[in-house]
């Protein structure tokens, strides 16, 4: 079990947020870029899916349609496109990849499938990284070693916060590998460096989604700390289902009126008019709709582990090896 201390005291909380120079500083910086790119819109268990509360007690509830990107960094009509994120090299493809949780084998794999270049791809995972497959270090690992971008998922609050103490190591839990890792300063320095939402100027990523509430779903989300997460951050990495006022379903999947799935209430133009790439929805599988690009088909569960190739609007799936996770 991990030494339960506050977060000041944690020594491996401490020496993550130290790691690769100041982990407080790398978020500012990742922070400031992105809020460069915000369009101000004016006015306007045992179950695939039960770890929406994965970290329960830290959050609670917050208070479709549209233009759709053509994948080169334009809408396709009206609209003012914001400046892209600023790489540190020439991308010629960005691959969204869904859940991952762990599955390092099935990661290879897609790569190999989607012939991954180095050189002129750029990764950017939906969340999940880590946590009910078999290898979340080597997840972790592969990932920071190819730059990759993506967003927190549920999942990975749960490492972050069992790391700095505020929340017990759980049997269900296979992100042990990160926790007792040689490494762990630097995984756990890289992996709390991810956004809660990644704009770029024809998309937004997020893991679960945004609530129909939310004036400016990326305003609201830059504003979020992953060591020290909010309403807002809890609700875009656990919501699936809501009402119009943005309360969630909370452990109902199906749920009933007037609770529907969060995308068919979003309003589009909150975030300039962007197409949507999300995860976390294993039950409801791979969505592929106007504006909406959902990537979780259940890969820890026995299902696929999917990447979209945004430039192409590509969808490439692989098997999983195998089920890591009971349903």
């Amino acid at each position: 079990m991990v030494d339960v201390r506050s977060a000041e005291q944690h020594p491996l909380l401490e020496a993550a947020l130290g790691a690769r120079g100041n982990l407080g500083h790398a978020r500012v910086e990742v922070v400031e870029e992105a809020r460069s790119l915000v369009v101000e819109v004016p006015g306007a268990g045992d179950d695939p899916d039960h770890d929406d509360h994965e970290h329960d007690g830290e959050a609670g509830d917050p208070a479709g349609g549209g233009l759709r990107g053509n994948g080169h960094g334009a809408l396709e009509s009206g609209g003012s496109p914001s400046p892209s994120p600023r790489y540190a090299r020439a991308v010629q493809r960005r691959i969204f990849i869904g859940d991952i949780q762990g599955c390092r084998e099935e990661l290879e794999r897609l790569l190999e499938e989607i012939r991954f270049d180095p050189a002129a791809d750029r990764l950017e995972p939906v969340g999940d990284l880590v946590n009910r497959g078999p290898d979340s270090a080597g997840c972790l690992r592969l990932l920071a070693s190819l730059d990759a971008g993506g967003v927190l998922g549920n999942h990975d609050l749960a490492l972050l916060a069992t790391a700095r103490g505020t929340r017990p190591e759980r049997k269900s839990d296979t992100f042990g590998d990160v926790l007792r890792g040689e490494d762990r300063v630097e995984l756990l320095g890289w992996l709390a460096s991810r956004p809660f939402v990644r704009p770029f100027e024809d998309l937004v990523l997020v893991h679960g989604g945004f609530s129909p509430a939310w004036k400016d779903p990326i305003a609201v989300l830059l504003a979020e700390d992953p060591n020290d997460p909010g309403p807002a951050a809890s609700a875009a990495v656990t919501i699936r289902f809501c009402d119009p006022e943005g309360n969630l379903a909370r452990g109902m999947d199906p749920a009933p009126p007037p609770y529907r799935p969060w995308h068919e209430l979003f309003d589009r133009t909150r975030v300039g008019g962007r197409t949507v790439v999300f995860g976390h929805w294993a039950r409801q599988g791979l969505l592929l709709k106007p504006g909406f690009r959902g990537l979780d088909s259940g890969c820890v569960w026995g299902g696929k582990l999917t990447g979209w190739i945004a430039e192409e609007d590509r969808i490439v799936q692989v098997d999983a090896r195998r089920a890591y996770a009971g349903i």
